[in-house]
C-alpha cells in the first residue's frame, strides 16, 4: 500500500531495509514479511525493526532501532545563477594594441 502522508503531504517513502534477519524453526520460516505503512500520517515518520509484529515462532535479530522505512519531505530543486556567467569583469582589459609605425 501507500503511505498516508505520501498522498496527503507529498512525501517520499524511503526504504532503507531490504532484509530483516530472523531466527526460527526451518518450518516456521516466513517466505516474506509484510510492513503495515498506514501508520505513517506525518512527514519524518518512520517504522523500525522493533514495529514489526514477528509471527510466532519467529524472532527478529539484529538492531531493534534500526529503520526499515521513513517518510521524508520532498526535496526542491533550486536555479542557482552561477556568478561565473556574469558579462563583466571586475579587472577591466586593456586593449594595449598598437599598430607599427614606419620609419
Amino acid at each position: 500500500g501507500e503511505a498516508p502522508a505520501v498522498r496527503s503531504q507529498g512525501g517520499v517513502l524511503v526504504q532503507s531495509m531490504y532484509r530483516l534477519l530472523v531466527e526460527s524453526l526451518p518450518l516456521e520460516m516466513p517466505e516474506r514479511i509484510d510492513v503495515d505503512l498506514s501508520s505513517l500520517e506525518e512527514l519524518d515518520q518512520s517504522i523500525r525493526v522493533s514495529d514489526i509484529a514477528a509471527s510466532q515462532g519467529v524472532k527478529l535479530v539484529g538492531d531493534l532501532d534500526e529503520i526499515i522505512v521513513r517518510i521524508t519531505s520532498p526535496r526542491v530543486q533550486q536555479s542557482v545563477e552561477d556568478s561565473s556567467d556574469s558579462v563583466g569583469s571586475e579587472h577591466p582589459v586593456d586593449e594595449g594594441i598598437t599598430e607599427a609605425g614606419t620609419d
